[in-house]
């Protein structure tokens, strides 16, 4: 009992520390990253336009999974038709959903630090911009908690997987936040074909932010004869025609990060419904989240998949309760949506 007192009291004197210099450090570098080449007007209209025709989310009787992202949603387009777009990262709101300056992001920077290639990849892919005004990550200025967070996911998906992510021709990224992760992709030399999948509002919220690091962003349409770029789509029946007509059979990936195991049993075993067609799959996922037994779940999705891939699955040291399920396919099959 002692020794567990005394290990929560570390911890919690370490996050306050944390917390009081990274303020600190917030204060000093805040302009210090640099900026992203866009016409801000055009895409602020934009992004503006395409939340006035959202209608509100309700929220009085979904279950609670549900009700967590619906409740979300809604406040960020509150707040964008506020005017407050170009602080989004900011948002209280947003420490809900994203990571910042917390203690265990040391962790993961030392690990890409200690990574042989991390003067010539991992460095300047971490470089953070001034889109969203991200905090800066106090010991690392230059990047933020959230990026390099999602730098700690892929390097543990090149290790585990043994798959470098700029040899990926395409990639489905179930959940994709404000873009983060694609643009980490990009970073790393990723030049193929990717989709996005999630709510109507932060898709809205990812074409403004990749838009404005000069990503390619396509519609529907136009994405069928691209070669490389992203698509940002939140109508599930326009999933399955985008797949089949765009999806190359081997260098692909599925990824999502704490987005399926936050998802309905509905949605998410029509996601999983396509995966067959993949050559990898990377998900991280907590033990439980509101009413769903993420672990149970997920052992099903091995044993139901466990013919087409290779499995590894490994606890997140560091994030107690949290876990990587990662998958290889043993052969190329074709896709069969």
């Amino acid at each position: 009992m002692k020794i567990e007192f005394l290990k929560n009291f570390a911890r919690d004197a370490l996050c306050l520390v944390v917390s009081l210099f990274s303020k600190l450090v917030t204060i000093v570098y805040d302009s210090g990253f640099k900026s992203s080449k866009f016409e801000e007007v055009e895409l602020v209209k934009e992004l503006r336009e395409a939340l006035e025709e959202l209608a509100v989310q309700e929220t009085r009787n979904p279950p609670p999974s549900e009700k967590f992202w619906r409740e979300n949603i809604n406040s960020i387009r509150e707040l964008i038709l506020g005017g407050h777009h170009g602080d989004f990262l900011r948002w209280p709101i947003f420490s809900n959903m994203f990571v910042g300056n917390e203690y265990y992001i040391i962790t993961e920077f030392v690990h890409l630090l200690r990574r042989r290639d991390w003067h010539r990849r991992w460095k300047e892919a971490i470089r953070e911009c001034i889109a969203g005004n991200p905090p800066p990550f106090f010991l690392y200025p230059s990047s933020s908690g959230n990026l390099i967070h999602h730098a700690y996911h892929l390097s543990q998906f090149e290790e585990q997987a043994g798959i470098k992510i700029d040899t990926l021709e395409y990639v489905f990224e179930f959940g994709g936040g404000y873009g983060s992760m694609c643009r980490l992709f990009y970073n790393l030399g990723f030049r193929g074909k990717y989709l996005i999948y999630d709510y109507p509002a932060l898709s809205a919220l990812q074409k403004y932010f990749l838009c404005s690091l000069d990503i390619p962003v396509y519609t529907t349409t136009s994405f069928a004869s691209a070669d490389t770029g992203v698509v940002c789509v939140s109508d599930i029946e326009e999933l399955r025609p985008i797949l089949k007509n765009n999806f190359r059979t081997t260098n692909s990936l599925f990824i999502a990060m704490w987005s399926i195991s936050e998802t309905e049993e509905t949605l998410r075993n029509f996601i999983h419904s396509l995966i067959p067609g993949f050559s990898s799959y990377f998900v991280a996922y907590q033990d439980q989240f509101a009413e769903m037994d993420n672990i149970d779940y997920f052992e099903k999705i091995k044993r139901d998949y466990g013919r087409l891939f290779q499995w590894k699955e490994r606890k997140i040291r560091h994030l107690r309760g949290n876990n990587y399920l990662i998958g290889r396919r043993f052969r190329d099959i074709s896709m069969g949506i």
